[in-house]
């Protein structure tokens, strides 16, 4: 009777997971392991232990995957011999848990005797070895070995040596659990390009194409130039795909033609979106432009913005390239229409920019900024003596920039220099002088993302801060700076609580930690410190004001969305305590 009981109740619980039941994981026990703690382990399974956010379903074919992926992580470190020994599941039908075990057996852990190199006979031993990021007496790991035959491949295929092979063969001794590793090279013959072949541009002229490229007819082959220039062809926004490879070779195998292929992309776009965020609250933008205007890769365009503080009209004219050379030109005119705390301020002008990359992480760049300013609904207590002011600017910037990604960073630094001197009021250019200096890194380890920001800022002015115009002043404070105040709201201000900007200005975003959670969602942890100062006489008197934080990011496809909640741990008379935003892009 008790035999038949089971049979039947195997026979429900069968029936339950064919019916598409959701059993869940409910512990996951590991055995024998020694090597790697279990946490280590969890991590390479999908049946894995249930967390706050992460509750996985079990399914019998997942499971059996996740023991070929241990097994084979075990070997990829060097226990060659290393078995899953047993593995169990126990179902609790009441609550439709199920409990797993997994038994090891590790085994003994296998050591590199040596590495050598043969068969190279135009490369030295001296360049090749340290390619190889193996080391005698360290673990048997295959990884490494599969990483040590990409990077020789790589070198040879830089060089112009295409039908170079690697072959690693590794002689084990199963008694003393020692190996050799053998890297057996095939050189081949060094190749040089023949002809270039471009396939694919219709509006695009092929000049345009050939000046991206970083190698030329009669240069030795080198993947790394391929790729490079497949780079800049991809980057220059004109075609959807670029594809770079050598052709077969025609009679001389010395020689290889590379094909170029491409597709464009529509070159006239119209763009429009619509958000909303903490400061301008409902916002739209519309653009419509030329990307490769006459087929020479120039830009025109017309762009609409328009919020509860901005409104804005500017037509943008850019040539990538001037002559074929490196230099980059950017004009953008138009009439800015902006709302302060403190004042309105139309600006019609236009701007200048003169820029090139002089590495590949860092650019160079020079404008002229020409702008007719007009205030209006001024609401300091002393308004300016003169509301309209023609500006004319020359400004310096030197970019350093290595972040991976420049819309959501986890790794690298941005660093940049900028100095401007222009005039308000006058014809000259060094009625006033300002610098702004800005640094930014970022850190990431186990999915967490560690990021610290600083701005600071220095303004003269011969005649004082009171000969600088409102809108060409220091401000901070908001969901862009410090996020724990109003915007704007910190640094000078008059007997009304208005601010009027100051000369000096430092943010420091001190500390950003982004958590993933689950999937499209995260959290984020901060804690900001900043203040503007009249001038260098107040900067004693005015501490850094501090707002730690908290707040929610969502990956959209749009971009990320953040509410956040900033907290201003010395309030004073008219401040709030806590503050919520809700803005787009990351802070930093």
């Amino acid at each position: 009777m008790k035999k038949t009981v089971n049979i039947i109740l195997i026979f429900i619980l069968c029936g339950r997971v064919s019916a598409g039941i959701q059993w869940r994981v409910k512990s996951v026990e590991i055995t024998g392991n020694t090597s790697f703690k279990d946490r280590m382990l969890y991590s390479l399974m999908v049946s894995r232990p249930p967390s706050l956010f992460n509750r996985p379903e079990y399914h019998e074919k997942v499971f059996r995957d996740d023991l070929t992926v241990i097994q084979r992580f075990y070997g990829q470190k060097g226990y060659l011999n290393a078995q899953i020994r047993g593995q169990a599941v126990r179902f609790d039908s009441s609550s439709m848990k199920v409990y797993l075990t997994v038994e090891i057996e590790e085994g003994p852990l296998t050591t590199l005797e040596g590495i050598s190199i043969l068969g190279n006979r135009i490369v030295p031993d001296s360049v090749l070895r340290p390619l190889v990021p193996l080391k005698p007496d360290n673990p048997m790991n295959s990884g490494l070995i599969e990483k040590g035959t990409l990077a020789l491949l790589k070198y040879y295929a830089d060089s112009g040596y295409l039908n170079a092979r690697v072959t690693p063969e590794s002689r084990i001794d199963d008694e003393l659990n020692r190996a050799i590793v053998d890297f057996i090279i095939t050189e081949g013959a060094q190749q040089t390009v023949d002809t270039i072949k471009i396939i694919g541009n219709i509006r695009t002229r092929p000049e345009i194409i050939r000046q991206e490229l970083t190698f030329s007819t009669g240069e030795t082959v080198s993947y790394k130039k391929l790729m490079a220039s497949q780079r800049n062809l991809y980057l220059s926004g004109l075609f959807e795909s670029v594809f770079i490879q050598p052709d077969h070779p025609g009679a001389d195998p010395s020689m290889r033609n590379i094909k170029i292929e491409l597709r464009e992309k529509q070159a006239i776009e119209m763009n429009s979106a619509a958000g909303y965020g903490a400061v301008d609250r409902l916002r739209g933008r519309f653009e419509i432009y030329n990307q490769n205007w006459t087929g020479r890769g120039l830009k025109i365009g017309l762009s609409l913005r328009a919020s509860s503080i901005i409104r804005s009209a500017k037509a943008g004219f850019t040539a990538p390239r001037i002559r074929g050379t490196l230099w980059r030109m950017d004009v953008k005119g138009g009439i800015h229409r902006q709302k302060e705390p403190g004042y309105t301020v139309i600006e019609p002008g236009i701007r200048i920019s003169l820029g090139r990359k002089l590495t590949e992480q860092i650019r160079f760049q020079c404008s002229i900024r020409s702008v007719r300013a007009k205030l209006s609904e001024i609401r300091t207590e002393a308004p300016p003596a003169d509301s309209l002011s023609r500006i004319r600017s020359i400004n310096y910037s030197l970019i350093y920039d290595t972040r991976d990604n420049l819309f959501n960073p986890a790794s690298g630094f941005f660093l940049e220099g900028t100095h401007e001197m222009g005039s308000a009021f006058g014809y000259g250019f060094g009625d006033f002088h300002r610098v702004i200096f800005r640094l930014r890194g970022y850190v990431s380890a186990g999915g967490l993302v560690a990021a610290s920001a600083l701005e600071a800022g220095w303004m003269y002015a011969g005649d004082g801060l009171e000969a600088v115009p409102l809108q060409e002043r220091f401000y901070t404070g908001g969901p862009s700076s410090l996020r724990g105040f109003e915007y704007q709201r910190v640094g000078p201000a008059d007997a009304l609580g208005t601010p009027t900007g100051g000369s000096l200005k430092l943010v420091w975003n001190i500390i950003e930690i982004r958590i993933p959670v689950w999937k499209m969602t995260g959290l984020a942890l901060f804690c900001d410190a900043g203040n503007v100062w009249k001038n260098k006489h107040d900067f004693e008197n005015r501490p850094l004001r501090i707002s730690p934080g908290a707040g929610i990011r969502i990956q959209t496809p749009i971009g990320v969305a953040r509410l956040e909640c900033g907290i201003n741990i010395s309030p004073l008379p008219g401040e709030e305590k806590v503050r919520w935003m809700f803005n787009m892009g990351q802070h930093f």
